[in-house]
C-alpha cells in the first residue's frame, strides 16, 4: 500500500510539475497583404489560443514602427480561450515591399517572446526625385539658388496649388510634362545669413482621390556674400 501511494504521489508531482500555458498563434507563418495602392489601410486579424493548461497572460504587444498598429481583445486566456490580435499597416505609412514584425510578450512556455510578421509591398501614388528631402550645404547671401524635382505619378495626376512653410518663401513653379510626370521647381535667392533654415513645399492632389499631400523639404544655412566659406576653418 505504502509503495502505491508514493507512486501516486510521484504521478501527481510529474504532473504538476508540466502544467504551464502554451501559446499556439494562427496563422504562425504570419500574413502577406500582396501588392497594393498605398492609401488603404491593411488590416489582419491573429487568433491566440491557450493550448496549455495553466492561465496565459499577454503582457505587451510591441510593435518596432510608426506604419504599423496592433491589439489584443484579451490579455488573460485560460486553457482552451482564444483572443482575436488585429494587426494593420497604416494607410501611406511606408512605400516599397516591407516586412514588420509584432512581438506577443507573455508568460506562455513555448516562447516569452513570439512574433508575428506582415509582409506585402505598399505602392506609393507618386515618387520623388531625387528625392523628398534635400539638405542644400551653404548657400551665399545674393547668390540664387534653384533645385528641380520630378514628380512621377502611377496614374494620371491634377495637382492642387503649392503651399509653402517655413523659415523662407521661395518661387516654385509646377511643368507638366506628361500626365503622369510633373516638373517643380523651387528658386530662391536669399538676402541674409541664416544660420539653419527649413522650408516645406506641401503639393495637394486633387485627382485621384483619397490621397494624402505630397511633401517636399529642404534645410541649409546661408553665410553673408561677403564672408569667405573658409572663415572660422
Amino acid at each position: 500500500m505504502t509503495n502505491h501511494c508514493m507512486i501516486a504521489v510521484a504521478v501527481l508531482v510529474a504532473g504538476g510539475a508540466f502544467a504551464a500555458p502554451v501559446l499556439k498563434i494562427s496563422p504562425s507563418s504570419g500574413f502577406n497583404f500582396g501588392k497594393y495602392p498605398a492609401n488603404q489601410e491593411k488590416k489582419h486579424t491573429f487568433l491566440l489560443t491557450n493550448t496549455g493548461d495553466e492561465l496565459l497572460k499577454i503582457d505587451k504587444i510591441k510593435i518596432t514602427c510608426g506604419c504599423s498598429a496592433a491589439d489584443v481583445d484579451k490579455k488573460e486566456l485560460e486553457p482552451g480561450e482564444t483572443a482575436k490580435l488585429t494587426a494593420q499597416i497604416n494607410r501611406e505609412s511606408i512605400a516599397g515591399p516591407f516586412s514588420k514584425g509584432i512581438f506577443i510578450h507573455s508568460n506562455a512556455s513555448n516562447g516569452r517572446i513570439q512574433v508575428v510578421t506582415l509582409n506585402g509591398e505598399s505602392v506609393p501614388l507618386v515618387t520623388v526625385l531625387p528625392q523628398d528631402k534635400i539638405y542644400v550645404g551653404t548657400l551665399k547671401a545674393g547668390r540664387p539658388f534653384r533645385q528641380e524635382f520630378i514628380l512621377n505619378a502611377s496614374e494620371p495626376t491634377v495637382w492642387a496649388k503649392p503651399k509653402i512653410t517655413g523659415d523662407i518663401q521661395p518661387v516654385v513653379a509646377l511643368e507638366k510634362l506628361s500626365d503622369r510626370q510633373t516638373k517643380m521647381t523651387i528658386s530662391w535667392t536669399p538676402e541674409k545669413e541664416y544660420s539653419l533654415f527649413r522650408c516645406a513645399v506641401t503639393l495637394g492632389i486633387e485627382s485621384p482621390a483619397d490621397w494624402k499631400p505630397v511633401e517636399i523639404s529642404l534645410q541649409g544655412r546661408v553665410t553673408d556674400s561677403n564672408d569667405n566659406l573658409q572663415k572660422g576653418q
